[in-house]
């Protein structure tokens, strides 16, 4: 997680990535991989705030394996938001 915020420009000391790492039940996170050679890589990775309206962030990926990650993931992201919040409501 680190090493994809470097690559971003950001100081990896100022994501609050044990937070992203710890349960919460008012969030979700996803992390997406992918076969590297001969070993698996994290690629990418999000949160969001489990309510209605909610924005996705920090949403970042390492581009160099695959397009279009980022938008990717916030999408996936968001519609976990939106499903858990219709859930929750009914």
């Amino acid at each position: 997680m680190r090493a994809v915020a470097a690559q971003h420009g950001i100081e990896p000391d100022s994501l609050p990535l044990e937070r992203l790492l710890r349960f919460d039940p008012g969030r979700a996170v996803i992390c997406a991989t992918a076969l590297v050679g001969a070993g698996e890589v994290l690629v990418g990775f999000g949160a969001i705030e489990l309510r209605s309206g909610a924005e996705p962030g920090p949403v970042l990926a390492d581009e160099r394996f695959t397009g279009g990650l980022v938008e990717l993931l916030s999408a996936a992201l968001t519609g976990r938001a939106e499903a858990i919040t219709r859930f929750r409501a009914a």
